[in-house]
């Protein structure tokens, strides 16, 4: 076996910083050996020094022989990197990208070769011919590894290939990078998740501040109580898990469980069967018999949806260019998000009626969207408003500059203004690629004319103030809006469920922008709703009330209760509900249990034209409104097949008994209402 790759004594760094100062290592051939360390470290320093990206002092030897300086001689003698950010062509097809990193083999050769990578990553094979840039994060990781393996490598090197992806996937691909060891691949892995990392590893390197500080086999390294403290933590100990609408629930992430619930088992220790992923479940094991005995939910704390912070640009003339600077970090970005105008959507919620792939141009209106990305989020049109502006303005916020590396809450002021400031740079970055690289009109591609407006966000770079913020705490309500009330796969009539408490109507679908690069996101239709009282009111403090995407909901329906029109309505109620109970000298949540009280509440606010069910031909304004709504309220009216209350239909002598009317039935709907309403 040949000696792989042996380092002494290597110097690194950039200009007069110096990162690396005498590092030794052993990479044996055949082997994976992992370098973990602190962020800052020199991890991806060592790589970018052996591929002669950077300047190096000191010996790098290759299979026993001096490694060169020029990447492009290293590449050919059969080591290849996969950088950490992937470094794809997001506008260019999963074949085409693995053909790239193929070009110096013999033309014969490579159709076999791309074979043995999709053998690697059958799902590559089924990709093959989707753009890179639309592809999950974890599937541009496959795609970025697929890629140097298509050159044949003998040394593969891999700067942290699982960073932002879920649990799932990181084991999906380490599994696969232990695969490509068996095939002959000496491996090089630099990576943040040292337990992972190095149960897949033989050898394994710590790295702090320049320096090898630790080293030896990996199995053994990770049983040092330093390393253990310093990278993996304390060790984990027994949690609680209490019993809550069915499952079994958890705080956090642990290896044994107490089961505190009302049955057989409470007290009792067990292990459990942890594969946490986002939406996932994890079972409860009993030690003696291997017997599952209940799922368990999990909170996920990270699982935050996007945000965004917004600009407006106006399109000026042909010919004229306002092209931004190339903002900083912006070729991560343009892969890593990545900058795309193709977007997956779902059928029935806002962009059309069908699921599947839509590709979008900036100015051209493509099969089955509903117009050019210009036209989706326009401000002003010039052709209808002739003569008052003269150029066209647009806002712009899309998926391709939705923030998602990390949350804003339950943070480190200083993390969250760098998170503040790297989605910023998202931003500018995606208005920098639709001047210079996206699909405008026919074949070209880019479009300088368009230039930013700061004075329409009245801000100094141009974009909005303060960033859209999709997902925001939550209280925990005395009524929690689960998505069974609401979407449409389960609410088979007009409307969503009834809830006898509502303070106001909403109607948006289910739309949750991804939280992460492996996040998939959510979206679907929903039947028209309302907003619980119960929502707004928390279930221990009594003198709060939710007043916007605070208030009651899960992950999943924050989706569609946190839009702006549904968000004023919730705002709205939570208003009025403080005024009348400080009128009626009683706490919020009285008014929602006491029968007399609630009824006041919502005449009052029917009383100021707000809906509390969906009528559609019954509006504020019709004379009918507030007596159609209380009886649709009170249950005297028998919903039917649509929205409408159809206030100048007959109604007939059974109905009118059914509804409590006294005597002979009035001549239509809506004065049968209007009397009901006078009689009580």
């Amino acid at each position: 076996m040949s000696a792989g790759l042996s380092i002494k004594g290597l110097s690194a760094g950039y200009g007069p910083i110096r990162v690396l100062q005498g590092v030794d290592l052993e990479a044996p051939a055949g082997e994976i050996t992992v370098v973990v360390g602190p962020n800052g470290a020199g991890k991806t320093t060592l790589l970018k020094a052996v591929s002669g990206l950077i300047p190096r002092e000191g010996e790098v030897l290759f299979e026993g022989e001096a490694l060169p300086t020029r990447p492009a001689v290293i590449v050919r003698r059969g080591l290849a990197q996969v950088a950490e950010g992937r470094q794809l062509f997001p506008q260019m097809s999963v074949r085409e990208n693995l053909e790239l990193g193929g070009y110096l083999l013999p033309r014969g050769e490579r159709d076999g070769r791309l074979q043995r990578v999709f053998e690697f990553f059958p799902r590559l094979a089924e990709r093959r011919t989707q753009l890179a840039g639309t592809l999950s994060g974890g599937e541009q990781q496959m795609l970025a590894v697929g890629r140097a393996l298509m050159g044949k490598p003998r040394l593969l090197m891999l700067d942290e290939p699982s960073l932002g992806l879920a649990p799932k996937m990181i084991d999906e691909l380490l599994g696969i990078v232990r695969r490509i060891r068996d095939d002959g691949v000496t491996i090089l892995l630099v990576e943040q998740n040292v337990a992972k990392a190095m149960a897949i590893a033989e050898g394994a390197y710590v790295i702090e501040r320049g320096v090898v500080v630790m080293k030896g086999q990996a199995g053994k390294l990770l049983k040092s109580e330093r390393l253990r403290a310093a990278y993996l933590g304390a060790e984990t100990k027994p949690g609680t898990l209490t019993w809550k609408g069915g499952l079994f629930m958890a705080e956090k992430q642990t290896t044994a469980v107490t089961i505190a619930a009302e049955n057989a088992w409470k007290g009792k220790i067990f292990t459990g069967r942890w594969q946490l992923a986002k939406g996932g479940t994890r079972e409860v094991i009993e030690p003696a018999t291997g017997k599952v005995l209940t799922e368990v939910g999990f909170a996920d704390a990270e699982d935050v949806q996007s945000f965004t912070y917004t600009f407006a640009c106006e399109r000026r003339d042909d010919g004229e260019s306002h092209v931004i600077p190339r903002p900083e970090k912006y070729e991560h970005y343009r892969s890593a998000q990545p900058y795309s105008l193709r977007i997956e959507v779902h059928g029935g919620e806002i962009y059309g009626e069908t699921s599947g792939w839509l590709d979008y141009r900036l100015y051209d209106r493509m099969p089955e969207t509903k117009g050019g990305l210009w036209t989706y989020r326009r401000l002003l049109d010039r052709e209808s408003l002739t003569g008052a502006v003269n150029h066209d303005l647009t806002m712009f916020n899309w998926p391709g500059n939705d923030y998602r590396d990390r949350s804003i809450l339950d943070c480190s002021p200083i993390d969250a203004a760098r998170a503040l400031q790297d989605a910023k740079r998202v931003s500018l970055g995606f208005l920098y690629w639709l001047q210079t690289e996206a699909p405008a009109t026919g074949t070209r591609l880019g479009a300088p004319e368009i230039r930013l407006r700061p004075d329409v966000m009245g801000t100094a770079d141009g974009l909005s103030k303060h960033p859209y913020i999709r997902e925001s705490r939550r209280i925990r309500a005395r009524k929690t809006i689960v998505e069974q009330e609401v979407s449409e796969r389960y609410q088979t009539g007009p409307r969503a469920a009834h809830f006898a408490d509502s303070v106001g109507v909403g109607w948006y679908p289910i739309d949750i922008h991804r939280s992460g690069p492996d996040d998939v996101g959510a979206s679907c239709r929903t039947k028209p709703f309302q907003i619980p009282l119960g929502a707004l009111l928390p279930v221990r403090i009594g003198n709060l009330i939710a007043g916007g995407k605070n208030l009651g909901t899960t992950h999943i329906t924050n989706g569609c209760y946190r839009l702006h029109p549904v968000e004023w309505s919730i705002g709205e109620a939570a208003g009025a509900l403080a005024g009348f109970a400080l009128e009626a000298r009683v706490t919020p949540a009285a008014v929602r249990e006491q029968t007399v009280l609630l009824k006041q509440f919502q005449r009052r606010l029917l009383g100021e034209g707000v809906p509390l069910a969906w009528l559609v031909d019954v509006g504020v304004d019709h004379p009918a409104f507030v007596p159609s709504q209380l009886m649709f309220m009170n249950g005297a009216l028998v919903p039917g097949s649509d929205l409408l209350f159809h206030p100048e239909a007959r109604i007939s002598e059974a109905e009118w008994r059914r509804a409590g009317g006294a005597g002979t039935a009035p001549p239509s709907r809506g004065l049968a209402a209007r009397r009901l309403a006078e009689s009580r």
